[in-house]
Order: structure tokens, then C-alpha cells, then sequence
């Protein structure tokens, strides 16, 4: 089996968190359906900071887009345009380097925070209902160091899905974007 139908086959089974079907804005704050099904923690501002922190260092520009999260928009839409700019940070990191041993559990860790303070759907219905620490895991191993594992923002007009230093891809169609797939910006995690 080539690279690329292990990737497509990862990519079926993947993680994919799209922006929040209710973009209109809502007026007051709510739990996202990550938290709602009982996989995610709740959000925790501090703990968004020192995840940022902890990936990237305590004066990389991340840090600014975390500070953008706040009590007054945290699981809001108003906070997906930051959410995934967190998201593509730790892609851009991974893909650009320096990415040491310990970085996929802490980028997963960020993934979880963001997610936790932001209003998007998780799509991975195999996860629902089970603990943070098996959500934990699979962003750990789509964050991997070896090279196995997919984690990649698409936003409205990206067509392809790329592994690690873009060493396989899945393309979605001609006529599909993933802003059209996801119906937003996605996070698509797997392994290979």
C-alpha cells in the first residue's frame, strides 16, 4: 500500500474539528460539543497561556493569539479566527522545525486548549464519550516526530492534505475545498 492510500485511509479515520456551524456570532458564552461529550476539559485561560508557552516559548508571537482569547469571547465564534491561527501555529512549528521529542505532547496539549476555549465541532465520533487522555493520545501520535503523522489546517481554498514535510498527500477533488468538506477551516489529524 503506497504512502498516499495509508494517508487517504488515515485521513478517513482522522481528526477533523471545523469552525463552528453558528458563525453569526453568539451572544453569550457555551460549552463546545468537544466538552459537551465529555472528552475535553473545560476552558481554562491560564492553562491556554502556559500550553503556548510551554510549545513555543514565552516570547514567540503565539502567545500574542492566545492572549486574544478571553473570558468575554472564550467558546464563542468569536475566538474560531484565533483558534485555528493557534492550530497552523503548531503545524507551521512542526513542519519548520525545531521540533524536539517532547513537543507532540505538548502541541497536543495546545490542541487541547484551544479546543477547550473555542466553539468547533469534533468530528471523530470514535472518541465521543471517552476520556481526555485517548483525545490526548491520537494528537500526540498525529504530531508524531517520525514522520507518520498528519496534523494540517486547510482553510476555505486548500485542496490538499499534507503528511509531515509534505511527504504524502490527499487531495479532496477538483471541485471540493476543505473550507467546502468541513463547511469552515478544519484541523485534520491522523496517523499513517
Amino acid at each position: 500500500m503506497s504512502r498516499a492510500s495509508s494517508l487517504a485511509m488515515a485521513l478517513s479515520a482522522a481528526l477533523a474539528l471545523g469552525a463552528c456551524a453558528g458563525e453569526g456570532g453568539l451572544p453569550t458564552s457555551e460549552a463546545p460539543e468537544f466538552q459537551a461529550a465529555g472528552i475535553g476539559p473545560a476552558c481554562n485561560l491560564t492553562d491556554l497561556r502556559k500550553a503556548t508557552s510551554a510549545l513555543f516559548g514565552s516570547r514567540d508571537p503565539a502567545n500574542d493569539i492566545a492572549k486574544k482569547f478571553t473570558s468575554k469571547n472564550q467558546n464563542t465564534a468569536a475566538v474560531t479566527e484565533f483558534a485555528y491561527q493557534l492550530f497552523g501555529a503548531i503545524e507551521a512549528r512542526r513542519e519548520s522545525g525545531p521540533w524536539a521529542s517532547l513537543d507532540p505532547e505538548k502541541g497536543a496539549e495546545l490542541t487541547l486548549q484551544i479546543i477547550a476555549c473555542s466553539l468547533v465541532r469534533y468530528s471523530d465520533t470514535s472518541l465521543e464519550g471517552i476520556n481526555t487522555a485517548n483525545a490526548h493520545a491520537a494528537f500526540v501520535a498525529s504530531l508524531d516526530v517520525d514522520g507518520f503523522g498528519t496534523y494540517a489546517v486547510g482553510a476555505g481554498s486548500e485542496k490538499k492534505v499534507t503528511s509531515r514535510n509534505n511527504s504524502a498527500g490527499l487531495g479532496v477533488g477538483t471541485d471540493t475545498d476543505l473550507g467546502t468538506l468541513f463547511g469552515g477551516p478544519a484541523l485534520i489529524t491522523g496517523r499513517v
